[in-house]
């Protein structure tokens, strides 16, 4: 008949020159090669799985890139966000607008950015940029 020894584990690790698990976790500190090997394998491993985890993400779907699709009718709601001088129509500008924002090209804050510098660059206030604006642009300058 067999005799059958039951030892605790931490009673065992902490027992003089006895090596658990690898032969990395001695009462002694361990074995610097085995420790350097160890953590070169534990980058490695864990390297290659969370490559593998954003490789499989991206095929799986989580496409970050933006796209942008066709409308192929409007609602009330709808043009109501798009009108956003509320004065009823909705202008080429503003459907742009709504179609980069919703489409998540650009947020909200980076088209305004953009017509605030158009603004800017307006010096006689008509909506366009012309040859006056250029002229005017370069005598403020000089």
């Amino acid at each position: 008949m067999s005799t059958i020894i039951v030892l605790r584990l931490d009673n065992l690790c902490t027992l003089e020159e006895v090596t658990c698990s690898h032969g990395w976790h001695t009462n002694s500190g361990g074995n610097p090669v085995s420790l350097a090997l160890a953590a070169l394998w534990y980058i490695l491993t864990y390297g290659t799985i969370g490559h593998f985890l954003a490789a499989a993400s991206a095929y799986l779907g989580t496409e970050t890139d933006a796209e942008m699709t066709t409308l192929q009718r409007v609602d009330m709601l709808r043009l109501t966000r798009m009108d956003t001088d509320g004065d009823g129509i909705v202008t080429k500008l503003e459907f742009l607008r709504d179609r980069l924002i919703q489409g998540g090209v650009c947020s909200a804050g980076d088209i305004d950015t953009i017509l605030r510098n158009f603004d800017e660059l307006d010096i006689t206030r008509t909506g366009f940029l012309n040859h006056r604006d250029v002229v005017e642009c370069e005598s403020y300058s000089s």
